[in-house]
């Protein structure tokens, strides 16, 4: 069985924090944490990793927008999805400029969080996957610019199949041991 993903709930209304985590609760996917300031959360978020935070926009002392800025500056990996009572292009340039992943407008249908919610997970995972992925080429690679030349490759060839092809470190090996054999293989 697989770890829950690691969800935090920011908002400064209990009975909303608490019913979102309730929501989100049913999930035997997610294990859920509750903060009701930003301030609260930054602290959970330095003693402890979460996949995905949930963070309210308006809130007293620390809006959720300079909250996610500072989450930002601890260097960790996460994925945003802000929540708000403001449905305009103004929120969505917001929270797009402090590194949300999406937004949610309440009041919303359990059925929309829990989307937002796994596709923010499942981003957080392909970001993973890609941070691995580099990491190991880089200690594959002999040199920066074949490291490089290899991603470029990469790129290119994905771009090709149609997107991103996030793969696990089996596969990237198998596609190595391919490019060794015969240099042109990513351009077919």
């Amino acid at each position: 069985m697989t770890q829950p993903s690691k969800i935090l709930v920011v908002d400064d209304e209990p009975d909303v924090a608490n019913e979102i985590a309730r929501i989100i609760g049913k999930k035997e996917e997610y294990s859920v944490e509750i903060a009701h300031s930003g301030d609260e959360a930054i602290e959970k978020l330095k003693n402890s990793d979460f996949d995905v935070i949930l963070l309210d926009i308006r809130m007293p002392q620390k809006s959720g927008i300079e909250t996610l800025k500072e989450m930002r500056g601890l260097g960790k990996s996460f994925e945003a999805v802000m929540v708000t009572a403001l449905d305009d292009a103004r929120t969505a340039w917001e929270v797009s400029q402090v590194g949300a992943f999406d937004y949610i407008t309440k009041p919303f249908k359990n059925e929309d969080l829990l989307l937002r919610l796994k596709m923010a997970v499942e981003r957080k995972k392909e970001s993973e996957q890609y941070r691995d992925i580099r990491n190991f080429l880089k200690m594959k690679s002999e040199n920066p610019e074949e490291y490089q030349k290899i991603l470029d490759e990469w790129a290119e060839y994905s771009s090709k199949k149609g997107g991103p092809l996030l793969l696990g470190l089996e596969e990237i090996r198998f596609v190595l041991q391919q490019r060794q054999l015969d240099p042109e293989w990513f351009k077919k």
